[in-house]
């Protein structure tokens, strides 16, 4: 009696509600965990993993992806250094873990070579020292054509001014490595000539950021002084002016003007200066192509056109056309500061076509700079291409208001906005050349994303963390008492 007795007592012990609700608790506990062993098994059996970094630091951009899928040719990435030691560096690291993704790719193949270990390497890459290779340094090499790639120029660094020292705040690796293959893998390498002796900006100095980006993209940049060297080079394929602050010389429009009609590409972008200097010899070029630089700042009136800071620092409107068609115009947005409108004249040529890529607002005006000029009524043009027929071969024309928005400057100080200036202006060089392969890929930053909140979404947020949240808690709470009541 006395053990049917204590059966029935433990049966009844069993079924009691709290022993289920444990038992089933523990069941899931167990579940969970056996689960997440599981999905850890496969992941490091597999090589399963998902960037959920929010500037996707360990995936590969899509541009690159289409490089690496397309390549016809072998293309060798020669590391100089110790692969153990330069793995003990978490950042160098992640740097090796990028470069394994592209050699999952057909043609791709990775060789590390320590060259203290054997110095013969650097011979063999470089037999006459060019590129002065140095330890750390990569070496992107395809048949006869290589491409040297610092260690320093892997990452993107910033001094702080609180501090005063460097700091590494990014990685610009991928641009590098990619723009690298496309450079030794390319049958032929195009020139971009910068003009100088007008005061333009240069391109060591102030457009470093953009001459790395078109060395990157297989452009070879140089510079050219046409006062002292009256004569352009048969290989230019576009010649720039960025910022003139004075006119060129009546034998300079001569012979840019010989160029273009011999089928020369230029592109000319003058920003609005304090001094307003004279710009008769270049408006002379430029009516061929019915165009012409106008003498003021563009100021805009439309609050959604401008930063909030300056009227003078404008949002521009993208233009629809077949041009700007690979930026999805509507969507796309940069900034201009301290511009200076371009003029389309009234004078029909069937051999030009202007088409206007970058304009303002209705409200926009055109301020003139000094006592004497007119001002001039929105919309304004920003920026205008030309496709010019009248010459010996066919040529493009490019004039802009601004030079600014592509200095070293703008970038630093502009940043969340420098990609699609970047993109921009890259979209309008294939545009001149006729090519569609032109690649920005944007630093990719170490710095945590910021969420930014006006005043009434932090009070909102508070609100329903303080009192919403602990209300919702009480509910739930008070909804599970009254159902275990009734069980």
């Amino acid at each position: 009696m006395s053990n049917m007795s204590n059966k029935n007592k433990f049966s009844l012990w069993i079924k009691k509600t709290n022993f289920k609700y444990g038992t089933n608790a523990t069941i899931l506990i167990v579940a969970v965990i056996t689960v997440a062993v599981l999905l850890n098994v496969l992941v490091d059996s597999f090589g399963l993993k998902a960037d959920l970094t929010p500037n996707k630091l360990y995936s590969l951009h899509k541009r690159t992806v289409e490089v690496l899928q397309n390549l016809q040719t072998d293309v060798e990435i020669y590391g100089l250094f110790d692969e153990t030691k330069f793995r003990q560096n978490d950042r160098d690291k992640s740097i090796l873990e990028m470069l394994e993704r592209y050699a999952k790719y057909d043609h791709i193949s990775l060789i590390y070579v320590d060259p203290e270990r054997d110095p013969s390497l650097i011979k063999t890459l470089d037999p006459n020292n060019l590129m002065e290779l140095r330890a750390n340094d990569f070496v992107v090499k395809s048949g006869g054509k290589t491409k040297k790639i610092e260690y320093n120029s892997l990452y993107k660094s910033e001094f702080n001014y609180q501090t005063f020292q460097t700091v590494i705040t990014g990685s610009q690796a991928e641009e590098k490595f990619t723009g690298a293959i496309r450079f030794v893998t390319a049958e032929k390498t195009p020139y971009i000539y910068f003009t100088t002796g007008h005061g333009e900006y240069d391109i060591n100095s102030d457009l470093t950021v953009l001459k790395g980006t078109l060395e990157n993209n297989n452009y070879l940049v140089g510079t050219l002084n046409l006062l002292t060297d009256p004569q352009i080079p048969e290989e230019t394929e576009i010649l720039i002016m960025a910022s003139p602050k004075k006119d060129i010389t009546d034998d300079e429009r001569v012979l840019i003007e010989e160029y273009i009609v011999n089928g020369g590409n230029f592109m000319v972008m003058v920003d609005a200066l304090s001094d307003d200097p004279e710009f008769t010899e270049l408006n002379e070029l430029l009516a061929i192509f019915n165009l012409a630089v106008q003498y003021n700042q563009v100021r805009e009136f439309d609050t959604g056109r401008y930063l909030p800071s300056s009227q003078y620092t404008i949002v521009p409107i993208v233009a629809d056309n077949t041009i700007n068609s690979p930026l999805n115009p509507k969507s796309f947005t940069m900034i201009m500061p301290k511009s200076r409108s371009i003029e389309i004249l009234k004078n029909v040529k069937d051999y030009v076509t202007t088409i206007p890529l970058l304009t303002t607002s209705n409200s926009a005006i055109g301020e003139p700079i000094s006592s004497g000029r007119r001002e001039v009524e929105g919309p304004l043009n920003l920026a205008v291409a030309v496709d010019f027929q009248g010459g010996y071969k066919p040529a493009k024309v490019v004039a802009m208001g601004n030079a600014n928005y592509i200095t070293d400057n703008y970038i630093y100080a502009y940043q969340q906005y420098s990609i699609n200036a970047f993109y921009f202006f890259a979209n309008v060089l294939f545009w001149m050349r006729d090519d569609a392969d032109t690649i920005y890929i944007a630093p990719k930053s170490y710095e945590i994303a910021k969420l930014t909140l006006t005043q009434q979404q932090a009070k909102t947020i508070g609100i329903v963390s303080i009192v919403g949240l602990p209300l919702i808690i009480l509910g739930a709470g008070f909804i599970v008492f009254l159902r275990r009541r009734h069980l």
